[in-house]
């Protein structure tokens, strides 16, 4: 984890105030950490923490109070996602939609990219007045307040014991796109009370634009008769959407299967999709030797390599995984990060998933 002198040597010499109150806060961050296991989440808080005393220290803060955007939360989410320089052409702001009013919060969207095969959104939700404190799908009242971080970083106390000493009734909210697979989610709890989230899903049309539908649900939590918190549904809402298809750069697909005896399966044909955001990749292989390949245990995985040998880095997404309907033939959908162009000769390494085990590596050539 870094110290003050780690980012002293980067970025030169800050205060002595905001250096002590710097420690403070990266001391409470390992604290957390150590103390928190059971909490779901990306490294988002941690880097974003990080990021921010980064920027402070060199003047260039991308405040708590701003509106994050979906490149914010890219460049925060996933440190080695490679997106193009050019992404930034693609991200809606001006969305149409129909956002969700109630009494208690706003929904709306307010940036969105959709390239074809994923969207990636950022969702605000604003509390209609100052008494409603929101809360993630994965925050509960006897989570440490900490777990709002980085806002509440050091906070001493539970959300609960927080909510109650400072008037506030606690919202639990969740947002998902209908219909669509793979979803992962990041949220930011920002100071005037307004909950961001970064959405991120599959979904694979080839319409020039795309309906979409977010589900928008608030929850209330009561006590039960032995005293513990349980949920109460109190709102459910849809927020109807439309974003652009801004497509594929390029796709390219193999011209020859190749065999991986070692896990008995041959790799038939693989595509790649390239977008400013991510080269989707979908693998379909079938099994050859069903003995060897239920010896993997359905651990069996493909990588991707550059020229050196070494693994590609993901693509800033959400989704794939491997799917199968009669147990012979089998679709991996991967992401790898953006490039310029798409290789014409890509290396694909086998391996079990469950105890690194090495198969065959093959080059399959692209057009």
């Amino acid at each position: 984890m870094p110290d003050m002198k780690d980012l002293e040597r980067a970025f030169g010499r800050a205060d002595a105030g905001f250096v002590a109150s710097v420690n403070r806060t990266l001391n409470g961050l390992q604290a957390d950490r150590q103390r928190r296991p059971a909490v779901k989440r990306t490294g988002l808080r941690l880097a974003a923490a990080i990021a921010l005393i980064t920027a402070l220290l060199t003047g260039t803060a991308l405040a708590l109070t701003s509106n994050w955007g979906v490149l914010d939360f890219l460049h925060q989410r996933r440190s080695g996602a490679a997106v193009l320089p050019q992404v930034g052409e693609i991200v809606q702001t001006d969305v149409p939609q129909v956002p969700v009013e109630t009494d208690i919060a706003r929904f709306s969207v307010r940036e969105g990219i959709y390239d074809g095969n994923n969207f990636y959104l950022i969702v605000d939700v604003k509390p209609a007045s100052g008494k409603y404190l929101l809360l993630g799908p994965d925050a509960y009242p006897q989570d440490p307040m900490a777990v709002m971080d980085p806002l509440f970083e050091g906070t001493a106390g539970t959300i609960s014991d927080y909510a109650r000493e400072n008037g506030k009734e606690i919202i639990q909210t969740t947002v998902s796109v209908d219909k669509a697979g793979g979803q992962g989610v990041d949220y930011l709890l920002q100071q005037d009370g307004t909950l961001t989230y970064f959405i991120n899903g599959s979904l694979i049309q080839e319409s020039d634009t795309v309906d979409l539908e977010l589900s928008c649900i608030l929850t209330r939590f009561v006590k039960n008769q032995d005293g513990k918190d349980i949920r109460e549904n109190i709102r459910n809402s849809k927020l109807a959407f439309t974003l652009e298809n801004t497509g594929f750069k390029e796709i390219v697909t193999s011209i020859a299967p190749a065999e991986y005896p070692s896990c008995g399966v041959r790799i038939d044909s693989i595509t790649l999709k390239g977008s400013e955001m991510a080269i989707y990749a979908v693998v379909q292989y079938t099994v050859t030797d069903k003995e060897r390949y239920d010896a993997v245990e359905d651990g069996l995985m493909f990588e991707f390599l550059d020229t050196a040998g070494n693994r590609l880095p993901d693509g800033a997404t959400s989704g794939g995984g491997i799917t199968t309907e009669d147990g012979v033939h089998y679709v991996l959908e991967h992401a790898i990060g953006a490039m310029e162009s798409l290789p014409r000769e890509i290396a694909v390494r086998g391996f079990n998933f469950w105890d690194m085990t090495g198969y065959e590596t093959h080059t399959f050539t692209m057009r």
